[in-house]
């Protein structure tokens, strides 16, 4: 499986509950990429716009420019990294919360501290996701968040310190 970095272990901070119904295949999720390393952002672009169900309606390189761009096309998930210019990925994604509670927020960083990994859940964000995650976890993680979305179900925050697999 491909994965994205060379960071250790997987790290997932999110559990999912409910009937356990499957996301409809015919459904196409929005993604906002966002991360200051255009490098990054196009891997990422090519790897979901190479699986079903995934389109990429736009990318940003900073936290202010993906506050707008959210307001404007409305995706159904924004992938966002930690640190950014202008505007930390955590203060981008209060903000994001607060403007478009509809767009659900997926952190995907390398930075594996548990601080930065606990203010950014804090957000409301649905899941933080280290930049090692392999793809499987990655497209899956976004699948249950708009299966979430979509149904109702409500997502369980894993302790700290144990990674839930998807």
């Amino acid at each position: 499986m491909a994965q994205f970095g060379a960071y250790g272990a997987v790290g997932v901070s999110t559990r999912f509950e409910g009937s356990g119904s499957q996301v409809s295949s015919l459904m196409t999720t929005r993604i906002l990429l966002v991360d200051d390393f255009k490098q990054w952002r196009l891997a990422v672009r090519s790897i979901l716009e190479s699986a079903p169900g995934f389109r990429i309606v736009g990318e940003a390189g900073d936290g202010v420019e993906a506050v707008k761009k959210v307001i404007t096309l409305i995706p159904d998930i924004v992938l966002l990294d930690v640190g950014m210019p202008l505007l930390n990925g955590i203060e981008a994604a209060k903000i994001i919360r607060q403007t478009c509670p509809k767009s659900k927020v997926i952190f995907l960083s390398q930075d594996e501290d548990e601080d930065v990994r606990s203010a950014a859940l804090a957000t409301g964000a649905i899941a933080y996701l280290l930049k090692s995650t392999d793809t499987c976890h990655l497209q899956s993680t976004i699948k249950k968040t708009l299966l979430q979305r979509t149904s109702g179900l409500t997502a369980e925050l894993a302790p700290s310190g144990d990674p839930t697999p998807l």
